[in-house]
């Protein structure tokens, strides 16, 4: 009986140990959509979207950042945007030319429950790869806005001798870039195609990794 309990373990530990492997499952970073051929850049900000309603649906305020390499930005937003509008959800677009939006400058008055709602949220467009730092910095010690608040990054792929350096000196979006190659590095998709892959690594904090060829 003893050795049958101990064959049971080993045999679920391998199991376990083999769909992880298969599955790229991760017990920090949850997969929300894996790596998507699109043939638009609107596509981008659709997909998105969509996958996350749900968590939309219970934040009255989104995030929005963009790497400074990400282009076609615009139709990414437009996408987001009108997946909104196809399910009846409005926003109050504050768009990042405008200087109280930066990552060190947010005028919180700008939030309040009045403003961003369940039925016309704020969504915050930042030209910035350091969005994710809103909720974890700013907002962490105003309760509207942690419980209400969720962050997307847009990040493009890499190469790995770009991104290890500068996750090696704690360039946290850097190491989420160097997490996507090393857990996709069995794929084959292919450089040419233009593809996004959406990912949360923390609670309420997201990013869709873009293939930008």
């Amino acid at each position: 009986m003893k050795y049958a309990i101990s064959g049971l373990i080993i045999f679920i530990t391998i199991g376990l140990i083999i769909f992880a492997n298969n599955f790229e499952v991760s017990p920090k970073i949850r997969k929300k959509i894996g790596p998507t051929v699109v043939d638009s850049h609107d596509q981008k900000g659709i997909l998105t979207y969509k996958r996350l309603f749900q968590e939309i649906e219970h934040n009255n305020i989104v995030v929005l950042g963009f790497d400074s390499s990400i282009r076609n930005q615009n139709e990414i937003i437009s996408g987001f945007l009108k997946t909104a509008a196809y399910y009846k959800k409005s926003f109050s677009v504050k768009y990042k030319d405008n200087n109280k939006y930066t990552i060190k400058a947010l005028d919180f008055n700008s939030f309040s429950h009045d403003q961003c709602t369940k039925d016309s949220k704020c969504l915050v467009v930042v030209n910035s790869k350091l969005s994710s730092r809103f909720y974890e910095d700013s907002f962490s010690e105003q309760n509207f806005l942690k419980n209400t608040l969720i962050s997307l990054t847009y990040l493009p792929v890499l190469n790995k001798e770009i991104v290890e350096p500068k996750c090696g000196e704690g360039d946290e979006t850097s190491c989420a870039q160097l997490s996507f190659l090393s857990r996709y590095r069995k794929r084959k998709y292919k450089a040419d195609k233009d593809y996004v892959a959406l990912e949360m690594h923390r609670d309420k904090d997201y990013y869709a990794i873009v293939n930008q060829p």
